[in-house]
């Protein structure tokens, strides 16, 4: 049972099979404080934070190090972003294949103005926010129809 924290309570009130979710109860488990779980993955106390209240998803090098500090397989960490996120720059690839759209035309469609954000998702450089990984996730399964 979640304590009465606000922090706790957001997580008590989320879906058990979200990715932050699992990673809390992981973390509180093996009696990791954020400080130190982020330490050790090479990332800022506050973006291990957003991790853990589904506002942002890790890399996938990232995942890779969650893995391997929490002892668990990557299988048991994902969720359907993580899922999305383990494969994105192909993801990425096929939505824009599919959709015949350039890099620019995609990020006007998610609402960035930088073709360059979009060929950094393509490239593994860098990583949606959660808002638009939900909006990556819902063209892709209009791209599948």
């Amino acid at each position: 049972m979640c304590a009465t924290f606000e922090y706790e309570n957001t997580l008590c009130n989320s879906d058990k099979n979200s990715f932050g979710y699992k990673l809390y109860h992981l973390r509180v488990e093996r009696n990791l404080t954020r400080k130190e779980l982020a330490k050790r993955i090479n990332v800022a106390t506050n973006t291990f934070g957003r991790y853990e209240r589904g506002e942002t998803y890790p890399t996938i090098k990232t995942l890779e190090m969650l893995s391997c500090e929490l002892a668990v397989s990557l299988d048991e960490l994902h969720d359907e972003y993580t899922s999305f996120m383990s494969n994105l720059p192909n993801e990425v690839i096929f939505i824009r294949k599919e959709l015949n759209l350039s890099a620019k035309n995609l990020g006007l469609l998610l609402g960035v103005n930088n073709a360059r954000t979009v060929r950094d998702w393509q490239n593994g450089i860098r990583v949606p926010n959660t808002s638009i990984l939900k909006k990556l996730i819902e063209l892709k399964k209009a791209a599948i129809k």
